[in-house]
């Protein structure tokens, strides 16, 4: 599994952020860019505009994005006057999510704020009452909270092959995922972790509008008011973490890792691999790497292909983003469709 920030590096950058972060609701139609990197919320103020705040905005004028990079690099005046334009024109009210000065989502004003602060202490106290169980991972990128525990229940894949219960705390503050709990399968012997999504609990960021009488832009309210109001869906989460790792739940989901290993590579791995990549959308890298991993684990079978695919996660060459979603792939092998595997298991073997 993917090293991160250390606990207490995660708890200081989360209370750092509670004193920068500003929401506000405004038409689309109050905003104008100075520049790709700029943008005037009016009666506000200036602010910088990241790449997320950006694809997502272009997404609400059904602006192509590839263009938008394209033409703002090579066309700026033009580019500028064309999306403010647009915007000038989309009267809809939006969310805008600012932190440190800088625009970092665009979003439906009906987006449900829960800040990684809350989800990470409700999240923290819970494990910390729990008797054995171990933060072994955490971090907190650009678009999404992780927090990665694993727990003193331990079962066998088969022999000598142990694997411990888990599980998996994310959020996402721009938009691009609920709040979730989801279980995690962590291989003793070489800390690969796989999420498995089946049994997961997601709570969507969608609720109340924001009304005024106001047609202009304002901000919302205070983190501690907006805190108050979500309390009970805090102490949710504190519940979910507690019943999160089922013995039962855990017994079928290593029953069902066990099951791959019936299933061998009958032809060639450097196909097979190729073949995966397409499937799931690995880059080049990422595949050369899972074929390492796989011919060095020494099992040409579904389960040694998707202990490569979570053991590519830990490269030091891949964003903890990339990495998370390496393991929630593996984890998803698990139940992958017959008629894909076949295509895999087969690929290169001779008539």
């Amino acid at each position: 599994m993917k090293s991160g920030k250390s606990l207490v590096d995660l708890a200081t950058e989360l209370q750092r952020q509670l004193g920068t972060k500003k929401d506000y609701i405004a038409p689309a139609s109050s905003l104008h860019y100075t520049d790709p990197d700029n943008v005037i919320i009016r009666n506000i103020n200036t602010f910088g505009a990241n790449k997320l705040f950006n694809q997502q905005l272009a997404s609400h004028i059904d602006y192509p994005y590839a263009f938008w990079q394209r033409s703002a690099a090579e066309h700026p005046d033009q580019w500028r006057e064309l999306v403010n334009a647009y915007l000038s024109v989309s009267h809809e009210k939006r969310m805008i999510r600012t932190m440190d000065g800088t625009s970092r989502a665009f979003l439906s004003d009906r987006y449900r704020t829960i800040d990684n602060w809350d989800v990470a202490e409700a999240g923290l106290e819970a494990v910390g009452n729990m008797n054995g169980w171990t933060v072994e991972s955490c971090d907190l990128t650009e678009t999404r909270l992780y927090i990665k525990v694993v727990s003193p229940l331990t079962r066998e894949v088969s022999v000598g092959d142990p694997v411990q219960a888990g599980f998996v705390i994310s959020n996402s503050e721009v938009g691009l995922g609920a709040v979730s709990v989801q279980p995690l399968v962590y291989r003793l012997s070489c800390k690969n972790g796989a999420i498995v999504q089946d049994y997961g609990v997601t709570k969507k960021h969608v609720g109340r509008n924001y009304i005024t009488g106001d047609d202009g832009a304002y901000e919302l309210f205070s983190d501690e008011t907006r805190r108050l109001s979500d309390r009970a869906l805090i102490a949710q989460i504190g519940d979910v973490v507690k019943t999160s790792v089922n013995e039962a739940k855990f017994a079928l989901v290593v029953d069902r890792f066990a099951e791959t290993l019936k299933r061998p590579i009958e032809g060639d791995p450097v196909k097979a691999t190729e073949i995966l990549a397409k499937q799931v959308s690995l880059n080049e890298m990422e595949r050369v790497s899972v074929l390492q991993h796989l011919i060095s684990g020494g099992t040409l079978t579904q389960y040694g292909l998707i202990n490569a695919v979570t053991a590519t996660a830990q490269s030091n060459d891949l964003s903890y983003d990339r990495a998370t979603q390496l393991e929630a792939i593996g984890g998803k092998m698990i139940d992958m469709p017959v008629s894909d595997w076949r295509s895999i298991a087969t690929a290169g073997k001779a008539a």
